[in-house]
């Protein structure tokens, strides 16, 4: 990154590459949780 600019962009290819998913597996196995745990639902406005 560099100090010119908004770093949203970096954001967003960082968020794009990262194996987010993989890295919640490998978090669920370390912990020892066996059940799966559903993606919370969005408020309803």
């Amino acid at each position: 990154m560099h100090g010119g600019g908004s770093p949203d962009g970096a954001k967003l290819v960082v968020r794009a590459l990262t194996p987010v998913d993989q890295f919640a597996e490998f978090a669920r196995n370390i912990a020892g949780i066996k059940e799966e745990i559903p993606e919370p639902e969005k408020k309803k406005k």
